[in-house]
């Protein structure tokens, strides 16, 4: 199973926001990000693509997260942002894994018990509304790619706070 991510790339969404869905990722158990393009362009130079793709308002820019530069390609801070996306995924597989080695070793134990139930406690972060209606009653929907829709709550810190949380768990569990 994979969740295509081109919803979450847009250049219109806050850069703190691509992070965020690794978080998804990880809370709804989904084992693949699928990526159509890192590069949207041709390589005739940056200012076309510029014009092309963010100027002229064609697609929101796509999943155009590496840019053409005068000697090579230029990264961008999606990209970066991105890979700390994948850093927090890779910090809650770690504190899963040090938390089932502590439960199995300390049944009922509850620095285990607490950072199992950290691992998918997204709430600070955002929160899913698949499940939610509007206000006329209507169920929301699933995005076309498969992934659920969710809301930020516009608050970067809480999302600094949350990954904090975790690292804080994954230390006191090394101890």
């Amino acid at each position: 199973v994979f969740w295509y991510i081109h919803p979450f790339v847009p250049l219109a969404r806050e850069a703190y926001l691509h992070r965020m869905y690794f978080w998804a990722l990880w809370k709804y158990q989904v084992r693949g990000p699928m990526l159509y393009s890192t590069c949207e362009w041709d390589f005739s130079g940056v200012d076309r693509c510029l014009d092309e793709f963010v100027i002229n308002g064609n697609v929101d820019g796509q999943g155009t997260l590496l840019w053409p530069g005068e000697r090579g390609v230029l990264d961008s801070v999606r990209w970066e942002t991105l890979r700390d996306g994948i850093e927090d995924f890779d910090l809650h597989a770690l504190l899963r894994e040090r938390a089932e080695a502590r439960a199995k070793a300390h049944p009922g134990d509850p620095l285990a018990a607490e950072a199992q139930a950290a691992l998918f406690d997204t709430d600070a972060v955002f929160r899913a509304v698949q499940d939610e209606k509007d206000a006329a009653g209507y169920a929301l929907k699933m995005n076309s790619g498969g992934s659920p829709t969710w809301v930020s709550h516009n608050r970067p810190a809480d999302l600094y706070g949350a990954r904090a949380r975790l690292a804080e768990l994954l230390e006191r569990l090394s101890r």
